[in-house]
C-alpha cells in the first residue's frame, strides 16, 4: 500500500475538516473511517464499554457514531467559541489552564464557521433592544452568551462526495484501527481491519480523530502494546476525563421584558439562541468554572417548523409571559482520578472496551449550585423571570445512584498540557513521547469550559492542519 504524508484516523468533524485542509495544501492524505456511508449495527457494536460507577446516565455507545460524518448525523447544531477566560484558567483551580490562548484559535474559529454552515456576523453578548435588559443583569454579575445555530450540518451529506472526489485524499470506509507500530519515537504503521482483512498503512504523520472516548482507548492500547517505552510519557492518558453536566428545570416563567430581547429573531429565518451566565469577572473573583443556562421552548414533534409554530403560539396566546424550560450546562473541575481505562471485556476484534469512571469534584457541585442561585436571584430582582428547580438540587447524594446526562460531550482525557505530568498532548496536539502522532478532538481540551464542543473541535483541527503543513 502507498505511503501517505498524513494518515487521519476517524471521519467525524475533526478528521474530515483536517483531511480537506491537508489535501488543499498538496499533502497526500488518507482518511480512515470505521463505519461506512450509512450507519451499520455491526460496526456500531464496536462502541461498547462499561462504567466504573453510576454517575453518567448515558449509554456509552449512544451518540458515538461509526459512520462517515461521525456524531454530526445527530447533533443539534449549537456553536460558540470557548469563553476567553477559560484559556488562562485560574491560579486557584488545578489543571485549568491551556498551553495556548484564545487568540491562537481565533483565526481558526472564524474559518470553522464555513465548515459548520454558520450564519455570518460576530458572536454578540449585548442586545440592541432593550439595552436595559443587559444593563440590569450586569448589576447582578450576569451576562448573555450568544450561540449560532448550524443547519445542523450533516457532514455525511455535505462532505462525502467532496472527499471521495478529492485527488489528494484516499478514503477507506469500514476500516478500523487495531494498533499502531513504532520505531523509536516515530509511528511507522497503522494496522487496520478492513472489512475483515488485516492491512498495514504507512505515513509520515498519524492523527487520531476518533472521538473523545475512542481516541483515548487508541492511545491506551498503544501504550499497553509498547510497554515500558511510553510508561512515563503517556502516564496521563485517560486521566482527567470530564463532561458537561446537564440539568433541566421543570419550568421557567420569563416576562415580557426578557422576551423583547429578541432571543430568536422572528423577522428572519436565522435563529440566535442565547444563554445566561455569570460574568467572567465574577468567575475569576470567586474561582468558578463557567456554567450556562439555556432557555428552551418545548419542541413540537415536527422539528424546526414546529419550533417556530410553538414560538408564534406563545406570542399570540401569552403576550406578557413566556413559559420555557431552562437547561443548565456546566463546566467541570478536572480530577486526575476521573478517568478512562481498559476493560476486561473485549470487542469482536479482540480489543478491550473502554471503562469510564467519572469523578465529580465537590467544587463542581458548589459552582453549579451557586450559579443557579445567582441566576434565579438576578432574573427575579430585575423582574425578568422565575426559574423552578427542586430544593437542594445539587446535593451530590441526589445523583449518586441515578446519575445525570453529560450531553455526550467526552472531554479532556488526552488533555493538552505543558508536560506529560499534566496531559497527553502538547500545544500542537502531538502526543508526548512521539515525533509524529497527534490527537484532534474534544479529548484534547485542556479544560471543559461550558460551551458545546463542536466548533472548538473543528478549530483545533484547522490549527493542526496549519502545523502539519509547516513541518511536513
Amino acid at each position: 500500500m502507498a505511503r501517505y504524508d498524513v494518515c487521519v484516523i476517524g471521519a467525524g468533524p475533526a478528521g474530515i475538516s483536517l483531511a480537506l485542509e491537508l489535501a488543499q495544501s498538496g499533502l497526500e492524505t488518507c482518511l480512515l473511517e470505521s463505519g461506512g456511508a450509512a450507519p451499520d449495527t455491526s460496526q456500531q457494536e464496536l462502541n461498547g464499554g462499561e462504567y466504573g460507577n453510576r454517575l453518567l446516565r448515558e449509554d456509552i455507545g449512544h451518540n458515538r457514531s461509526r459512520v462517515f460524518g461521525g456524531t454530526t448525523i445527530m447533533w443539534t447544531g449549537y456553536c460558540a467559541p470557548l469563553e476567553e477566560d477559560v484559556f488562562p484558567g485560574h491560579p486557584e483551580i488545578p489543571f485549568s489552564s491551556w498551553p495556548i490562548r484564545k487568540s491562537d484559535l481565533d483565526p481558526f474559529y472564524q474559518r470553522s464557521e464555513a465548515y459548520l454552515d454558520l450564519p455570518p456576523g460576530p458572536f454578540k453578548r449585548d442586545f440592541t433592544e432593550p439595552a436595559l435588559v443587559a444593563d440590569q443583569l450586569q448589576e447582578y454579575d450576569l451576562e448573555w452568551r450568544q450561540f449560532k445555530l448550524s443547519l445542523p450540518t450533516r457532514f455525511l451529506l455535505k462532505y462525502l462526495k467532496p472527499v471521495q472526489d478529492n485527488p489528494g485524499i484516499e478514503l477507506f470506509l469500514n476500516t478500523t484501527l487495531k494498533r499502531l507500530k513504532r520505531r523509536n519515537r516515530r509511528v511507522e504503521e497503522a494496522i487496520v481491519d478492513r472489512e475483515g482483512v488485516e492491512e498495514s498503512i504507512s505515513a509520515n504523520a498519524f492523527v487520531l480523530a476518533t472521538g473523545g472516548i475512542e481516541a483515548t482507548r487508541n492511545l491506551l492500547l498503544f501504550k499497553e502494546a509498547e510497554k515500558p517505552f511510553f510508561d512515563d510519557s503517556l502516564r496521563s492518558v485517560g486521566h482527567f476525563f470530564a463532561t458537561h453536566p446537564h440539568f433541566q428545570s421543570s419550568r421557567a416563567l420569563l416576562f415580557d421584558k426578557l422576551a423583547e430581547a429578541k432571543i430568536i429573531d422572528q423577522e428572519t429565518d436565522e435563529k440566535r439562541p442565547v444563554a445566561i451566565q455569570l460574568t467572567s469577572e465574577k468567575r475569576q473573583r470567586e474561582a468558578m468554572e463557567p456554567a450556562i443556562f439555556r432557555f428552551l421552548w418545548k419542541m413540537e414533534p415536527d422539528g424546526a417548523d414546529g419550533y417556530r409554530h410553538d414560538l408564534l403560539k406563545h406570542l399570540r396566546d401569552r403576550p406578557h409571559k413566556f413559559f420555557r424550560h431552562v437547561m443548565l450546562q456546566s463546566g467541570m473541575r478536572l480530577m486526575r482520578e476521573s478517568r478512562i481505562t481498559l476493560s476486561q471485556k473485549k470487542d469482536r476484534l479482540g480489543q478491550p472496551f473502554p471503562k469510564i469512571t467519572l469523578q465529580v469534584h465537590p467544587e463542581t457541585w458548589r459552582v453549579m449550585d451557586r450559579s443557579l442561585h445567582d441566576v434565579i436571584r438576578g432574573l427575579g430582582a430585575t423582574g425578568q423571570g422565575r426559574i423552578r428547580f427542586s430544593a437542594n438540587f445539587f446535593r451530590p447524594e441526589k445523583h449518586a445512584d441515578k446519575g445525570f446526562s453529560g450531553g455526550h460531550h467526552h472531554l479532556c482525557s488526552t488533555r493538552m498540557a505543558e508536560s506529560e505530568a499534566e496531559g497527553a498532548v502538547d500545544s500542537n496536539l502531538r502526543v508526548f513521547g512521539t515525533d509524529n502522532l497527534y490527537v484532534s478532538g474534544a479529548s484534547s481540551f485542556a479544560s471543559t469550559g461550558s460551551t458545546n464542543p463542536t466548533m472548538t473541535i473543528v478549530a483545533l483541527s484547522l490549527r493542526l492542519a496549519a502545523h502539519l503543513k509547516s513541518v511536513l
